[in-house]
């Protein structure tokens, strides 16, 4: 008896029953199950793994278009994951009410707790409130004021890319925009710790450590020593000194060395390749590229003339909209944004969310709905100019909140990883 039951044969066959009970359970029974979805998207995670693996390549978020399209703007598309395509909702799900916890999805953040790389960063934070006590160390490095602070700093760098690119114009080689723009954000980001940065791509995890302990024994030995009179703030001084902002426990050096590495992560990803996208468009529009050069002129007369101050180019309305609809045409974060909700169950056009399952949306379908931005594949930064501007822009979501693009917040909290006034400040420098 004991031969039969541990036989192949029967083993197989157990594998298969319980297989086909939880593809019945999923399909049929569970807490979701009433959400619209194809079969296998309720049955199995591989449906996603199929559009970003082979053979489709990371197309897996224009499957998400094509499903919404065919099932309506709210659809299961993993086993325990809800998602919605519609601006209505964006309040409902990242509300700014500290009293509705929003959690971020131990699914997608799988790795939360990890002490590598980023494990243990206020990115890969779950819990909204360790994620406000972590966010404490450097939160106001981030806020408008300081960044009016950090412009000449961020000015500088902007005019060492425009001297290289002057040098490099002319010759026979290409330049990589996606390299030059993460270059100039990375060391935006990187110069807030207070440590030089090396090479860092060619040898990430090595050279983070590196510069991340120069900062971080930087940091103790000034706390020690009082000097805290200097003017060079650095968040790492904040982070780690005696008067910082964090418990002793979040201070260790490998939990530091995970927020390091989000700075380095968020500075080339997201910010740089939002430049990028941007500086395509305005190469490859000339009516796009002469409105601007026109704009720019009329404040600075000639390629090596001084940069004027952020608070000069911000009145530029031309130049504005363009960084408003580079913002929206690269997406920032064009990946779904999960959340769970603990506490509360949530209604959505008659369906019923209950607590618990995954729950997103993505910056990616806000960004291309039709009914909201007309064209939307089409880089029009008039678009920006013309009458009902004001209300458009609130419709754009940036880093998970909507924001204008000098800064102005419309809302929407909840546990993010940070504020990004910093990366628009790198935008009108660059």
């Amino acid at each position: 008896m004991l031969g039969l039951l541990l036989s192949p044969t029967f083993l197989c066959f157990l594998g298969f029953a319980y297989t086909l009970c939880l593809f019945n359970y999923r399909i049929l029974f569970c807490r979701i199950s009433h959400i619209p979805v194809p079969r296998l998207a309720a049955t199995t995670y591989l449906h996603q793994f199929y559009y970003d693996g082979q053979p489709h390549k990371g197309q897996f978020f224009l499957q998400c278009e094509r499903l919404h399209a065919r099932y309506g703007p709210i659809i299961r598309l993993w086993p325990d994951e809800v998602h919605v395509n519609d601006m209505a909702f964006y309040n409902e799900l990242y509300t700014n009410d500290i009293r509705r916890h929003r959690n971020k999805s131990d699914l997608w953040f799988w790795f939360a707790g990890v002490d590598t790389f980023i494990g243990r960063s206020v990115f890969a934070t779950l819990e909204p409130d360790l994620h406000r006590v972590r966010r404490a160390g450097f939160a106001q490095y981030f806020s408008w004021g300081k960044v009016m602070e950090l412009q000449p700093r961020i000015a500088d760098k902007a005019e060492w890319l425009r001297e290289n690119v002057m040098e490099w114009a002319g010759g026979d080689e290409l330049l990589n925009l996606t390299n030059a723009m993460g270059a100039l954000t990375l060391d935006a980001h990187w110069m807030l710790s207070g440590s030089k940065l090396s090479a860092v791509l060619k040898r990430f995890d090595k050279q983070v450590h590196e510069c991340t302990r120069s900062a971080f024994d930087d940091a103790l030995t000034e706390g020690r020593s009082k000097k805290n009179n200097e003017k060079r703030v650095t968040v790492m001084r904040d982070m780690v000194g005696p008067d910082g902002h964090l418990p002793a426990e979040e201070r260790t050096f490998a939990r530091i060395k995970n927020e390091a590495s989000n700075f380095v992560d968020a500075g080339i990803e997201t910010t740089g390749r939002t430049l990028a996208v941007t500086f395509y468009h305005i190469l490859a529009n000339p009516s796009i590229h002469s409105n601007l050069i026109d704009e720019l002129r009329t404040v600075m007369s000639f390629p090596r003339s001084p940069t004027p101050s952020r608070s000069t180019l911000e009145k530029l309305p031309y130049l504005t909209a363009i960084i408003t609809e580079g913002l929206r045409i690269s997406h920032a974060t064009p990946g779904r944004l999960a959340r769970t909700c603990p506490d509360e169950d949530l209604e959505f056009h008659g369906f019923q969310i209950p607590r618990g399952p995954t729950i997103s949306q993505s910056n990616y379908l806000l960004h291309t709905d039709a009914a909201v931005f007309p064209d939307p594949h089409t880089f029009r930064p008039e678009r920006h100019l013309a009458p009902g501007a004001a209300e458009l822009q609130k419709k754009m979501v940036v880093w998970e909140r909507r924001v204008d693009v000098r800064g102005h917040e419309f809302g929407l909290g909840g546990a993010r990883p940070y504020d990004r006034p910093h990366d628009l400040g790198s935008g009108y420098a660059a």
